[in-house]
């Protein structure tokens, strides 16, 4: 698989992720699909980057979510092939509590992994369809195309 198409892949992949912050859809990794959910429980606001921008390679931000105070670590290789995202969750004491991890895992050939570990230390990995991803993305671009508008 070409380096192009592994960057594509990684960054579409990352974006998704940091996407999804603003999202009322979940988007289920084992087979790619939105699943409508009720926006009033799935909402996050206030989002703040504390450290990086998207597309960094080490981003750490915050969000609220269902009246909680999330923050997120996120580490990445040079290529994006491997991206590590801890979520922490504030307690009562003000204190950021461990919720759960993430493991993303983007093989030569194109496979990718994703690995969740919950706070009580239980995983579930699933394997993700890049190329529905990327058709995805590419029809959602297709659709939602601006245009130039001429002074």
């Amino acid at each position: 698989m070409s380096m192009k198409i592994k960057q594509l892949i990684s960054a579409t992949l990352t974006m998704i992720m940091i996407f999804s912050l603003f999202s009322g859809n979940i988007v289920h990794a084992a087979n790619v699909e939105a699943t409508a959910t009720n926006s009033s429980t799935n909402i996050r606001t206030e989002l703040t980057f504390l450290e990086g921008t998207p597309g960094d390679n080490h981003l750490v931000y915050t969000y609220l979510e269902n009246g909680k105070q999330y923050k997120v670590v996120e580490n990445a290789d040079a290529d994006f092939m491997n991206v590590n995202s801890t979520t922490y969750v504030m307690n009562a004491d003000g204190n950021y509590v461990e919720d759960k991890s993430q493991v993303l895992d983007i093989q030569p050939n194109g496979d990718c992994h994703l690995t969740t570990t919950d706070s009580q230390g239980i995983s579930k990995t699933s394997q993700i369809d890049t190329f529905a991803v990327v058709e995805s993305v590419n029809t959602s671009m297709d659709t939602n195309q601006s245009s130039d508008v001429v002074s």
